[in-house]
């Protein structure tokens, strides 16, 4: 089982410590005009979020997580 974000219904329903951490990197190759390269990186987190198994039978968890609004 994953970490699902969009339906916090199956939190409950976890039975172990689950971590997600998300980054998106990109990379931008550049040529001048005497084909002279340059390579411009950058990269940013998208996403932190965990989910803690409390009482599994009684099925309670512990979640939280940052999602980036923009």
């Amino acid at each position: 089982m994953g970490l699902a974000s969009l339906n916090p219904a199956l939190w409950s329903k976890a039975k172990e410590t689950r971590l997600v951490l998300g980054y998106n990197f990109n990379q931008n190759m550049i040529f001048d005009a005497n084909d002279n390269v340059l390579f411009q990186n950058n990269g940013r987190v998208s996403r932190v979020a965990a989910v803690f198994a409390v009482d599994q039978k009684r099925g309670i968890s512990f979640a939280f997580g940052i999602n980036p609004y923009s």
